[in-house]
């Protein structure tokens, strides 16, 4: 944990503050923390941080994240806003996570520190949030010469380094200068002969630029240019469980399990012989700030980006062989596999076409800050404009083949896995997001003691899409035959199409809503702060226009959210700090992934999902961070959430008459909420050796950590085992007084297989399958400083 004895700075609320006097509950991770823990993506920040998950269903690459049991569904917007340098990550613009609205590979590296915020963030943040905010703050430009060259190797033939080097340009201007680059052979071993030879790789390189220059004595311009290149096998999970009784595909799923036997625990099964998962990033941010007086600072913060994403993927693992014959379990009939015999097919893989996109779009954000004090400084306010705008650069493409084997999808050349029918869905879609917003908040001391804070934001939203959906049939001997996905647009009886142009739908969202902040807290001392507060939080409607049947866009959510906490941290001959925070929330319209089903009386549509507005939940809980130093050289840090995240109830929907959907598969009240461990713990010791200080300082670290059993989205794709981590780091700083530091560390030093995403298909597909989390990973980090 992050709270340490020292004066430690937050820009929470827009402004910079002593975390001791900000009444938000937040984690806060200075770049020496997030090294010592060997943080380099979101799930590892997770890990460390109560009521933080990471939903990497979707590969660790771009993992999003929830907070307090606010998740977020795929197709629809992030429940948790990422922020680096006061911006909001770049939008994917796809119509599912997984893409975008992410903290990327490169994103951990010469930061000055990363602040977790729990709780809605509905007034002074850029986009509207109702999880919560990760702001990643990094190193600003200085005046001094400085820099550092790292190093680090290790298992799985790790190879990283990263260089900073930062400069004084004449007596105005300052640069800053670092590249990350890293790779990793994956730790999934691939054992079915097809494709690499194995998964969970890593291969980036990371580019960042800062310049600082001073226009005048008061108005001082800060740009940010960044650039990602990352390229991997991507990810592939485990299948784990196999049912016989599903046809066609169960018993070779079986067989593909029994091949498993006797090889690597973290050995996975390929069909796909070139998988990729490519992603490119770049952005400039240029800050400009004119301090116009002692009273009033007003800021400029820009961004433009363009975000790029391609795939080839399996998102189930699943490689069946298929067999000379098998009997169908229902029909007794025996299914002959003929000229297939031998072929390897997998249940549902993705996609984009060659030099095709899953997303291609740009983005664009402005937000105008006024900030000030008056009334003898008893008043602290600021008011501002926000405006951001996501457009797509060209046609995001997938091809989805499920339960089919290809030799060239693209040019439909594709047979049914023998005795099932399969299909190839088409989707080819372009969406824009266009936001804006006003907003206002401000500070009153009502005395020394005693402050109240009051915040307020109006938001309005606008989404649009253009999409094809399209799914063709292979019926045996015959040519493939077409129809919409959204039978909606087509005549009835939705004939065969001609052309997938057929499909085209272009749904429309448009939402508003205010949202507010009323706070009260309580300094009885310098290091002592109690708060309260009440939030209006909400999260925009949107498009999902790869639904169907009238779903094709969803209405906001909102939530009411109330929060108690302290926060207190003391001196003396046993320094430390106790930060505990109560919550309640009461989540409404809320957004779920229903799947939809239809009855012959609609025509038996093929199963689809859709976001509907059918939930309401209550999600509460506590939080407890504290650490202490109770002899000299020992630093003992805990931090623990506990919540109770359920859904409250839900309401049926109601299907438009033209829609062929009239069905839904139910989701029980009472059920968690997706991606909430009830309990998380993380428990860290750091000792100090007492060595002279001519040799340097040496310190021994060991954190262990406890993630409860949580469950995978609305609906029923299965459930996450707990599990429980240690991890060990020797840090030896100063080297016998030299600019060196050199690191051993380990991680998952017990090597254990624990699971962070699951396909729970196994009513429906006939298997269960579970991606696995980091084993274990060892190695040496050395750095070398210079200058200043």
């Amino acid at each position: 944990m992050a709270q340490e004895t020292g004066d430690i700075i937050v820009t929470a609320r827009r402004v910079e503050e002593r975390l001791q006097d900000v009444p938000i509950s937040m984690t806060v991770f200075d770049q020496h923390q997030l090294d010592d823990r060997n943080v380099n993506s979101g799930n590892d920040l997770a890990l460390y941080t109560p009521s933080l998950s990471a939903n990497s269903r979707f590969g660790t690459d771009n993992a999003s994240f929830a907070i307090r049991g606010f998740s977020q569904e795929s197709r629809t917007t992030a429940s948790v806003g990422i922020y680096f340098a006061d911006v909001v990550a770049p939008r994917g613009g796809t119509a599912s996570i997984g893409s975008g609205d992410g903290a990327g590979p490169g994103s951990f590296f010469d930061l000055q520190n990363v602040q977790v915020l729990k709780g809605p963030q509905g007034t002074l943040f850029g986009r509207n949030t109702t999880g919560g905010a990760v702001l990643l703050v990094p190193r600003k430009p200085s005046d001094l010469f400085e820099g550092y060259v790292e190093g680090s190797i290790g298992n799985y033939d790790l190879r990283r380094l990263q260089a900073v080097v930062n400069t004084p340009l004449g007596d105005q201007a300052r640069l800053r200068i670092g590249v990350d680059r890293q790779i990793r052979d994956g730790f999934l071993k691939n054992i079915s002969g097809i494709g690499p030879g194995d998964f969970g790789d890593l291969d980036y390189w990371a580019l960042r630029a800062s310049l600082v220059v001073d226009l005048t004595p008061s108005i001082e311009n800060y740009t940010i240019a960044s650039y990602l290149h990352s390229r991997t096998n991507g990810q592939i999970p485990q299948v784990t469980v196999c049912n016989s009784a599903v046809f066609p595909q169960g018993a070779p799923i079986c067989d593909q399990i029994a091949r498993r036997q006797g090889q690597d625990k973290f050995a996975v099964q390929s069909a796909i012989d070139d998988p990729l998962s490519l992603m490119r990033q770049w952005q400039a941010i240029n800050t400009t700030t004119w301090q116009l007086n002692d009273q009033i600072t007003i800021k400029n913060i820009a961004s433009y980006s363009q975000f790029y994403n391609r795939i080839r993927s399996d998102f189930f693992g699943v490689d069946a062989i298929v067999p000379a014959s098998q009997t169908n379990p229902r029909t007794g009939a025996v299914v002959a596999g003929g000229a297939l015999t031998g072929a390897h097919g997998a249940f549902n893989t993705s996609f984009t076409p060659p030099n095709g996109s899953l997303a291609d779009q740009e983005n664009f954000t402005e937000e105008l800050q006024v900030q000030g004090r008056a009334m003898e400084g008893k008043l602290d306010w600021q008011v501002g404009a926000y405006m951001e705008r996501s457009d797509p650069l060209g046609d995001n493409t997938v091809y989805a083949a499920t339960r089919l084997i290809c030799e060239d999808r693209f040019a439909f050349q594709c047979t049914n896995f023998p005795g099932g029918t399969g299909s190839l869905t088409i989707q080819k879609f372009r969406a824009s997001f266009h936001n804006h917003a006003l907003y206002g908040q401000a500070s009153y001391r009502l005395s020394d003691q005693w402050n109240v804070t009051g915040g307020l934001r109006y938001t309005w939203d606008t989404s649009r899409a253009q999409a094809i959906n399209a799914q063709y049939l292979f019926p045996a001997g015959a040519a493939p035959t077409g129809r919409c996905a959204n039978p909606t647009l087509r005549p009835p009886g939705n004939p065969p199409i001609t052309s997938i142009t057929q499909c085209l739908d272009r749904p429309v969202q448009k939402s508003n809503a205010p949202t507010w902040l009323l706070g009260l807290d309580y300094t009885p001392s310098d290091n002592i702060l109690i708060y309260g507060k009440y939030a209006r939080g909400y999260r925009q409607g949107s498009v999902n226009p790869l639904a169907a049947g009238g779903f094709t866009t969803y209405e906001p959510e909102k939530v009411d959210a109330y929060e108690i906490g302290m926060k207190a941290s003391w001196h003396g001959a046993a320094p430390g700090n106790l930060n505990i925070a109560g919550f309640y929330n009461d989540l409404s319209n809320q957004q779920i992934a229903l799947g939809l089903t239809s009855s012959p009386a609609r025509g038996s549509a093929p199963p689809n999902n859709a976001i509907v507005n059918i939930g309401q939940s209550r999600l509460q809980g506590v939080e407890v961070e504290a650490g202490i130093g109770p002899i000299a050289g020992l630093r003992l840090d805990a931090s623990y959430a506990y919540i109770d995240a359920k859904l409250r109830s839900t309401v049926t929907p109601t299907f438009p008459p033209e829609s062929p959907y009239d069905g839904f598969i139910p989701i029980n009240p009472g059920q968690p909420a997706p991606y909430t461990p009830k309990n998380k713990l993380s428990l860290t010791g750091t000792y100090t050796l007492p060595v002279p200080e001519r040799f340097g300082t040496m310190s021994v670290a060991a954190t262990y950590s406890y993630v409860d059993e949580q469950v995978i989205f609305s609906t029923n794709y299965g459930t996450l085992p707990s599990y429980d981590l240690l991890n060990l780091n020797l840090n030896w700083r100063q080297v016998a007084g030299s600019p060196v530091d050199l690191s051993l560390f380990a991680t998952n030093i017990t090597n254990e297989r624990y699971a962070v995403a699951v396909n729970d298909m196994e009513t429906s597909g006939g298997f269960v399958s579970l991606q696995y989390g980091q084993p274990r990973m060892y190695g040496l980090r050395l750095r070398v400083a210079f200058g200043s």
